[in-house]
């Protein structure tokens, strides 16, 4: 078993010339605002009270800030450090040839996400794409033997998010319940286990939470405790 609390990072400072820069030499990057931050440090002070077993971050820099800043809050209540690793997997949505460059007009989400970007943006990454590296990233959990007790804390970006939670319930990109996104800095939770020692299940423990309830909370310790 695997539990995992996925964390989108803090509002971003980003403009048309950054949302898409994907940190390469040469490229202005998108980081956190200081509500940003503020907002991560809240999700680090939520996630304090569970045993975690580390951070894996996707390699932009306002998802790793978002790790960074919850690493600082665990050890703070703790006294324990944790590793934070980059993870590809994690990373935010591919959009081919708008990366590094400005977006003129705005970011055209609704025609990424409706089935229609073949018709102006043919390179952007498929949603079911991104659930396949999901899987990829929770496959991974268990051949690393990061399966034992403890949460593993996933920083990330929106339709990563969307696309964990749409793996584990079955939900399409469109579906109502992905209305109005995800939250700046908020909490997704899901368990994995595997059954007959193959096949991936996932179950959603909390979803978009930007305050975990007291039952969240006791079914995310009741799990990661057995």
């Amino acid at each position: 078993m695997a539990v995992v609390a996925y964390v989108r990072h803090g509002k971003r400072d980003s403009t048309p010339e950054t949302i898409f820069r994907d940190g390469s030499p040469g490229t202005i990057p998108c980081s956190l605002t200081s509500e940003g931050v503020e907002q991560a440090h809240h999700a680090g002070r939520q996630l304090s009270g569970f045993n975690i077993q580390g951070v894996a971050s996707s390699p932009l820099l306002r998802a790793f800030y978002t790790g960074d800043i919850i690493r600082y809050e665990y050890f703070k209540a703790t006294g324990k450090s944790l590793d934070i690793e980059f993870e590809p997997l994690l990373i935010e949505r591919q959009v081919g040839k708008l990366n590094n460059g400005p977006v003129p007009g705005g970011v055209p989400w609704v025609e990424f996400r409706n089935g229609q970007a073949e018709k102006g943006y043919p390179d952007i990454e498929a949603f079911d794409s991104i659930k396949g590296r999901v899987v990829k990233f929770a496959e991974k959990l268990f051949e690393l033997d990061r399966s034992g007790d403890g949460l593993v804390v996933a920083t990330t970006h929106q339709d990563t998010v969307h696309a964990a939670i749409a793996q584990a319930l079955g939900y399409d990109e469109l579906n109502a319940a992905f209305n109005p996104g995800v939250k700046d800095a908020s909490i997704t939770v899901i368990f994995y286990n595997k059954s007959g020692g193959s096949k991936l299940n996932a179950e959603v423990i909390a979803q978009g939470e930007v305050d975990l309830s007291k039952a969240q909370s006791r079914e995310i310790s009741r799990l990661i405790r057995s």
